[in-house]
């Protein structure tokens, strides 16, 4: 009873120190104790909001909120989202990336080319000199056929067919030089071909050109700039 009047004294001084009236004290239990069954104190008084003893007023929530409680107790926390993983690149067997369309043109081995076969020419068909002796000798006589050229040097340039006839084994210069007596054209203004051949060399001789007797060589004065052979 002692500690009662002690709480209810301590009450009305606090409100007075406060200047506001003292709430009126609720009324005496039907055995007469002024204690509560608990712990032997009186019931704690409802103070007006404000009040220095008033007590402090629970945080009202409004729909939806204080739900998101997490695990570590407290409310109105956003709730918790893992990390959302970056799609997986495509990969084939073994998780290995598929290598792009470039990679796969570099890898992809490469196939040897064979070299170009050399074009075969009338000069590769020829039998060569010495074979060619064996089986021909002696004088050969040639159908040599001249271009008509106007010159104002006076050569007989009229289209004109000459034969010629000389030891197998002479060579092209020997040829140039009895056309020089026909003609009157310099050795170094003369060229002589055959259909075949676009050229005859001056050191080749008549046998290296397999010529027989009737073959036709062609006679024609070099145009200006062309190359002396």
């Amino acid at each position: 009873a002692d500690g009662g009047n002690e709480f209810e004294a301590s009450v009305v001084l606090a409100f007075m120190l406060c200047g506001t009236p003292p709430p009126p004290l609720p009324p005496p239990s039907a055995s007469g104790a002024s204690s509560s069954a608990g712990g032997g104190l009186l019931p704690r008084p409802n103070f007006p909001p404000g009040h220095p003893l008033a007590r402090p007023q629970q945080p009202q929530h409004g729909p939806g909120q204080g739900q998101g409680q997490g695990a570590g107790g407290f409310a109105g926390a956003a709730q918790f989202r893992p990390p959302t993983a970056a799609p997986a690149a495509a990969s084939g067997g073994g998780g290995a990336a598929e290598p792009s369309a470039g990679e796969k043109r570099k890898e992809a081995p490469q196939e040897e080319v064979p070299p170009a076969k050399k074009q075969m020419t009338a000069a590769d068909l020829l039998v060569p000199e010495d074979e060619w002796l064996k089986e021909h000798s002696g004088p050969v006589t040639l159908k040599v056929e001249v271009a008509e050229q106007s010159n104002k040097h006076g050569w007989k340039l009229e289209g004109q067919e000459l034969e010629v006839t000389l030891d197998i084994t002479a060579l092209v210069s020997d040829l140039k030089k009895h056309m020089m007596e026909e003609t009157g054209v310099p050795l170094n203004k003369q060229k002589l071909k055959t259909e075949e051949l676009p050229v005859l060399k001056d050191k080749s001789s008549l046998a290296s050109y397999n010529f027989v007797d009737g073959s036709v060589v062609h006679f024609a004065m070099k145009e200006r700039g062309g190359r002396k052979r």
